[in-house]
């Protein structure tokens, strides 16, 4: 889990998960992941941009707050490969130009092989 990962570039002060440095990416399954989009850095082949919303009564984001003390981060960011698409906190593969919209290219497919069909049928 992401928050795992997070664990090292936290530290801990009177109960609350403390940010070390909020413009520092951290690392988790070789993919930097950023507390909000203003300090997100584009890596070279992560052309899809991720973002999931942190809610504050979230069991384990919830409880981390930046250097002050007081302000929380609103959200997570990191890049996906163009072949991938967000899904969750990661990326899952099969995304890039085959979808639009969230659909993958073959039910584009499978509407002009009936269109097709069905002018050859009447």
């Amino acid at each position: 889990m992401i928050v795992g990962a997070a664990a090292g570039y936290l530290t801990y002060q009177a109960g609350k998960a403390i940010i070390r440095s909020i413009a520092a990416p951290m690392m988790w399954n070789n993919r930097p992941y950023y507390w909000g989009s203003n300090y997100y850095r584009p890596q070279r082949g992560q052309e899809n941009i991720c973002r999931m919303p942190i809610d504050p009564s979230d069991p384990q984001f919830g409880n981390i707050y930046e250097a002050d003390g007081v302000t929380r981060p609103h959200e997570i960011v990191w890049g996906c490969s163009y072949y991938e698409y967000c899904c969750g906190y990661e990326c899952c593969r099969g995304g890039g130009a085959a979808t639009v919209g969230g659909y993958s290219a073959s039910v584009g497919y499978a509407f002009a092989i009936i269109y097709i069909a069905r002018a050859y049928l009447v």
